[in-house]
């Protein structure tokens, strides 16, 4: 039986990191490899943003890069766009990480749930597909902030009444890295800009 192949690009993005990144991926020659360095650090928000608008082909994933997921799982998610799913996001069930992050995770989790119905259990989830036509009808709003692009992406899908999947994933203790999120600038960001996001679904029907 023969494997259906499909025609595909990778985007590796250094935004603005100090170690050898940049270095390491750009030893790989591969014509499907495209690599972006942000000279300085623009957040996750905006970077993505402008990934998503030069990735081309009909799906787009994302994938943290620092150890903690398995990009093996990026095809059960790919495979539930393709299914016909707008958008489908990873749920790290055994989540590796410490109480506090977790304790803050489900704060978040029920404060979207709350303000805007998003109903997936791992908004922050770093393991994301979508179609881009359904991602193009969607129009974020908030780029300037660093990380808040998870919930003002599902909080106008759900609006939008799009196709939201879910499924389980893979997640591994962080070994070889440490985070430079901070958890407190996050949970005021979301507060914040989610007042915002909220107050603009409602005198905005569009």
């Amino acid at each position: 039986r023969k494997t259906k192949k499909y025609i595909h690009n990778v985007i590796v993005v250094d935004d603005g990191s100090t170690d050898n990144t940049y270095k390491e991926v750009s030893s790989i020659k591969n014509n499907n490899l495209k690599i972006i360095q942000n000279k300085r650090n623009i957040g996750k928000t905006l970077t993505m943003v402008k990934c998503f608008n030069i990735a081309k082909g009909n799906i787009v994933s994302f994938i943290d890069a620092d150890y903690q997921y398995d990009p093996k799982d990026l095809a059960k998610i790919i495979e539930k766009v393709r299914q016909g799913s707008d958008i489908c996001i990873g749920n790290r069930k055994k989540r590796r990480d410490s109480i506090y992050r977790k304790f803050m995770s489900w704060g978040f989790n029920t404060f979207d749930k709350v303000m805007f119905g998003i109903r997936v259990k791992d908004v922050n989830c770093g393991l994301k597909a979508f179609r881009k036509d359904s991602f193009k009808k969607i129009k974020l709003k908030y780029l300037t902030t660093r990380w808040f692009i998870a919930t003002e992406l599902l909080a106008r899908y759900y609006r939008n009444k799009s196709r939201v999947a879910e499924v389980e994933i893979a997640h591994y203790e962080r070994k070889n890295s440490v985070s430079k999120v901070s958890a407190i600038y996050l949970a005021l960001e979301t507060f914040m800009y989610g007042i915002l996001l909220k107050l603009d679904m409602i005198f905005n029907s569009k």
